[in-house]
């Protein structure tokens, strides 16, 4: 591996993280004892431990590290085809003619050799080195694990990282983006159902955006999830504890995410405690199914079935809590705008008073317009008055002066009404019990409190209580009444008129003769306009038919 590793002419050369340092010293002295013993490179590392058992812990040797085992490996795949079964001559398998049992001058070379062109059955050893430590598929040591045909069109391994960076000089140095892009797809490769590699491929169907697709944070996701996967290695030491490095600060592990092994153990339970759709896939022996997609899935059918915690953990780490379509009680809810999201039972109690507030008042307001416009009617408002008796020709369709102020006035309370009530609409389509319950109460005690206001309102300005109003409302001599009718023979009926506090006719007639009849029981009353045009009562009589008294 050390001369592969110095040859600049291999295409593509060998992966930098065969070539580190340590882990060719490592598999040296992993190496078979005799070889160990013979190098005294060992003894100077193990020097620097305080124990042999420390030593080989921090050890980071490749699979295939014992030369008498690659050895026997390879002149036994040779054997085989000189066996009494073959038909084949041993040197047309490659490998074979330069590894004999009299000389082997490369084993590995030639075990690798003959694996990639024909496998006899023992080339375990082989496929584990190719898949783990030269990933992806061999890619990262083509050399040895691919025929020369596949050679060529093996991707490049990614250049190695410059020296992790020392305080404080290098806080603003960058881990190169295709370094990113290389790591992640090498660990998703080897292990796609890791959660941060969900979270990946969510990204590339565009169901997930935003700051949980950055490269360089789910690097760091999955690399928390598994430090010790040689993808993540270049990571591990850029982004130590002690690291200065701004990147790293900068794009941490998506919060709350659970490990591989608590997604795992949380689907195995639920799978166990029932039997869903999503468990076909997964049982106690091999369960490698996507383990958040799965544990998404039942836990939004079944919230409260064993191991949906883990999930509960994992939406409510999030800084954007989750959207529940069901009844639900927490405090964490977001409101309407993104920095209206209650954190704290405080928070949570200030937002109830604020929502119950925004509810009441929209029915204090529509309760106002109401008032507005059956003062208007009645001519209490001054310029919002009603319109001068006079119809101008031709534009009768135009608001006068007062109405069209009236207009804009009516338009500005329908606005705001309108928005505090698809607030409140948007507010309990987040099923959330206690804000729900706010609005419900906001509306209640509005009703409660202000729903006597509109019929006191007609009585004191003297229309009867529930009385149209606004467009309903036609005006005579200054004052409100309700529609009137033309009858055929031009006079005009009308339930009430009244000016300067007198009250008179239910018949007018052109002539200012006012007359009144009802079921043959009538009442004459003559009067006669004055110069400001104020009906003057000057003579009443009191008939009496059919035991109707009317004046």
């Amino acid at each position: 591996m050390y001369r592969l590793c110095r040859n600049e002419t291999l295409e593509p050369p060998i992966s930098y993280a065969l070539c580190d340092t340590w882990r060719i010293a490592s598999s040296l002295c992993s190496d078979d004892p005799n070889i160990v013993n013979s190098i005294g490179l060992c003894g100077q590392l193990q020097a620097a431990f305080s124990s042999a058992s420390e030593f080989r812990r921090c050890m980071n040797p490749y699979m295939l590290n014992r030369t008498s085992k690659v050895l026997e490996l390879a002149l036994d795949a040779c054997g085989r085809m000189d066996g009494p079964y073959y038909s084949y001559n041993p040197t047309q398998m490659l490998g074979c003619e330069e590894c004999t049992p009299q000389s082997c001058p490369d084993p590995l070379v030639s075990y690798c050799e003959g694996c990639y062109s024909m496998d006899m059955g023992n080339c375990s050893a082989f496929f584990a080195f190719c898949e783990i430590d030269a990933p992806l598929h061999g890619d990262g040591a083509a050399f040895l694990c691919l025929r020369p045909e596949y050679r060529k069109t093996a991707p490049a391994p990614p250049r190695p990282p410059s020296p992790p960076p020392e305080p404080p000089y290098c806080g603003s140095y960058e881990y190169p983006s295709e370094n990113i892009t290389a790591d992640v797809n090498s660990l998703c490769k080897d292990m796609p159902y890791m959660p941060g590699c969900t979270i990946q491929s969510a990204c590339k169907a565009g169901k997930v955006t935003g700051t949980f697709c950055r490269p360089m944070t789910l690097l760091a996701t999955i690399c928390a999830d598994m430090p010790g996967m040689s993808g993540c290695k270049s990571y591990m030491q850029l982004c130590r504890n002690t690291s200065v490095v701004r990147q790293c600060a900068q794009f941490p592990a998506i919060p709350g995410l659970p490990t591989t092994n608590v997604a795992r153990k949380a689907v195995l339970d639920m799978c166990g405690s029932m039997d869903m759709v999503q468990c076909e896939n997964c049982t106690r022996l091999s369960c490698n199914i996507d383990f958040i997609g799965g544990m998404s899935s039942m836990c939004t059918e079944m919230p409260y079935m064993v191991g949906c915690d883990v999930y509960a953990a994992c939406t409510s780490a999030s800084d954007i809590p989750s959207m529940l379509m069901f009844f639900h009680q927490r405090t964490r809810e977001l409101l309407l705008f993104r920095t209206w999201m209650p954190k704290t039972t405080g928070e949570a109690v200030g937002s109830f008073i604020a929502i119950t507030t925004m509810s009441f008042t929209a029915v204090a307001l529509r309760t106002a317009q109401f008032i507005m416009a059956t003062a208007a009617a009645a001519g209490r408002l001054g310029p919002l008055g009603p319109p001068p008796a006079e119809v101008r020709p031709g534009l009768w369709w135009l608001p006068s002066g007062g109405q069209a102020l009236q207009n804009l006035l009516s338009s500005v309370f329908t606005l705001v009404v309108t928005t505090l009530d698809l607030f409140a609409m948007l507010i309990a389509m987040t099923f959330n019990g206690a804000y729900f319950a706010a609005v419900v109460l906001g509306y209640s005690l509005g009703t409660l409190l202000l729903g006597h206001l509109r019929d006191n309102y007609q009585r004191r300005v003297g229309a009867p209580a529930g009385a149209p109003t606004n467009a309903d409302v036609e005006v005579c001599c200054g004052a409100a009444v309700p529609p009137v009718s033309v009858a055929p023979n031009g006079t005009v009926s009308a339930d009430r008129v009244t000016t300067n506090g007198v009250a008179a006719a239910e018949k007018v007639t052109t002539n200012g003769v006012a007359a009144a009849a009802l079921n043959g029981a009538a009442e004459k009353r003559r009067t006669s306009l004055n110069g400001g045009g104020a009906v003057a009562l000057h003579e009443s009589e009191s008939v009496r038919k059919s035991g109707f008294s009317v004046l």
